[in-house]
């Protein structure tokens, strides 16, 4: 056995607290090393555990194997940190154990497509005798450089709140140069779903206790079309029902405002577009 107290660790080095819950991840092997040291070591198996933490089986499961693990060599496993076994993991697979960014982004979405379902929400909306095309367009060029068309110093609030507890609310970008699709980002939200011309869904992407979708949607209605904005929120917990009421101000008068903004510029956009046409045509 080898003498001296061992090195720090990374985890130690951080104060993090080391333990077997710290160790499990569902699929673990005992490798002799020189030194008659036997190792935990971790075969790629279900990685459930590395979005988090670890579940109480997989504690047990650690626990009755080094167990064994000491029984059978009279060798007490050596502990590895949760920092050192990650990193081991990481080279044995080549970076097999992590999910690649599409393959999350699709498990993520997939949780907001019943937002329908979702148990409160909040919305307004506007009539105009823009068409469904003119609207939409005006839709899906929000974020960005154009901000939200109404109230933007409530959006900033909400988005300062945000980066100051380590969001991306103050990231203002979206793609340029071609139409939306899912899985855009658009400042902090991100697209869930779109249908041209009638529909555009975007998930909310700010910390918070629950899950919320943004959904615009445009209908024909008396004489022209009707666009509705509509917030779904899913708390989580009390905290996010807490949450929820703590919004339902801003609420009353945001969606109203959004939706009457939008359709206004609508309208001027499809005026705007003869009268290009009209000065085009006269100049050849």
């Amino acid at each position: 056995m080898p003498t001296g107290r061992q090195p720090p660790t990374l985890a130690r080095q951080k104060g993090v607290r080391r333990g077997p819950e710290q160790v499990a991840l569902l699929g673990v092997a005992a490798v002799p090393e020189a030194g008659g040291v036997v190792e935990l070591r971790h075969e790629v198996g279900p990685l459930r555990a590395l979005k988090g933490g670890l579940d109480v089986f997989a504690r047990a499961n650690i626990s009755r194997r080094r167990s064994s693990v000491t029984r059978r060599t009279g060798v007490r496993p050596r502990r590895v940190d949760a920092a050192t076994m990650w990193f081991r993991l990481r080279d044995k697979t080549g970076g097999a154990a992590i999910r690649n960014e599409r393959e999350t982004a699709a498990m993520d979405r997939s949780q907001f497509r019943g937002y329908r379902r979702f148990r409160y929400r909040a919305g307004g909306s506007a009539r105009t005798r823009a068409s469904q095309q003119a609207i939409f367009d005006v839709v899906t060029d929000i974020g960005g450089e154009n901000r939200y068309y109404t109230l933007n110093a409530l959006w900033t609030v909400r988005e300062l709140m945000d980066a100051a507890i380590g969001g991306n609310g103050l990231r203002h970008e979206r793609p340029h140069d071609r139409e939306l699709r899912p899985g855009d980002r658009i400042d902090s939200w991100e697209v869930l779903d779109i249908e041209r011309p009638k529909r555009l869904a975007l998930i909310f992407g700010m910390k918070a206790p629950g899950r919320g979708v943004l959904a615009f949607d445009i209908q024909p209605a008396d004489r022209g079309n009707r666009l509705s904005a509509t917030a779904y929120w899913e708390p989580d917990g009390l905290s996010g029902v807490l949450y929820w009421r703590a919004m339902q101000p801003a609420h009353l008068i945001l969606f109203d405002r959004l939706t009457q903004e939008i359709c206004r510029r609508a309208l001027d956009l499809e005026r705007a577009a003869p009268a290009h046409g009209d000065r085009t045509a006269s100049s050849t």
